[in-house]
């Protein structure tokens, strides 16, 4: 189980995503850029950080025949998503160590949990073991040094909320990362765009890239990675 467990099993984060991000609505643009056009009937998808299993409804919207687990670091999360969709497989299991098989998965997809993981290197490698087609995930970016911050868990009116890790890339650090994965990709997308970071998180840069990865998993022997930049990397 993951550090952060505790943070995630507030009443008020069981709560917000008891009744948020759920629907086709909630989505970031960045996520409705790439998630409806991977998804195909039959398709097996892993959720990491599933919280109480909103995307598996939206995933079925988009896509009605498709082989969904999810997991959290939160039994409290795990239990209103099996108490929601009892049809569904849903674990208590943690980012860097992935209970499952070397490309178990077609789709393995996080939201809003690579950036809080201290350890997100070895998530994303976790991630990108058990997938076979496609990783993808967000994280938070910038053209500085990057570093760990922290964040509080504060929704709706609340005024007061649990600290958990926040973690601000450096741009040419992470792709020189995701460059090399083992195998290497064969393709690298990013979506995101430039803003003010939460006013809940305490980062001491004023803006910083929200970016959304897609990554198309490579095969032994493959040598050569193309990236696709679907916004403006050149601000600072």
């Amino acid at each position: 189980m993951g550090k952060n467990y505790r943070e995630w099993s507030y009443s008020n984060v069981v709560n917000f995503y008891t009744k948020h991000r759920n629907k086709i609505e909630d989505l970031y643009e960045s996520e409705k850029f790439f998630l409806p056009g991977i998804l195909f009937p039959g398709v097996k998808v892993l959720d990491i950080g599933c919280a109480a299993g909103g995307f598996y409804n939206i995933m079925c919207n988009l896509q009605s025949k498709i082989e969904y687990v999810g997991i959290d670091i939160s039994p409290l999360l795990i239990k209103k998503a099996r108490d929601k969709y009892p049809e569904v497989k849903f674990l208590t299991a943690n980012a860097i160590s992935l209970p499952f098989k070397k490309g178990e998965f077609n789709i393995v997809f996080s939201s809003g949990v690579f950036h809080m993981e201290p350890d997100y290197m070895k998530a994303i490698e976790e991630a990108y073991r058990v997938t076979n087609k496609f990783l993808l995930f967000d994280l938070r970016l910038t053209r500085y040094k990057g570093g760990f911050f922290y964040q509080k868990l504060v929704f709706e009116r609340e005024s007061n909320g649990p600290k958990a890790p926040y973690i601000v890339c450096n741009i040419d650090k992470i792709v020189s990362f995701l460059e090399n994965l083992n195998p290497k990709p064969l393709e690298i997308q990013v979506k995101g765009y430039y803003r003010k970071p939460s006013s809940t998180a305490f980062v001491k840069y004023k803006k910083i890239y929200m970016a959304i990865f897609l990554i198309r998993k490579g095969h032994a022997g493959n040598y050569k990675t193309s990236f696709h930049f679907h916004f403006n990397l050149n601000k600072k």
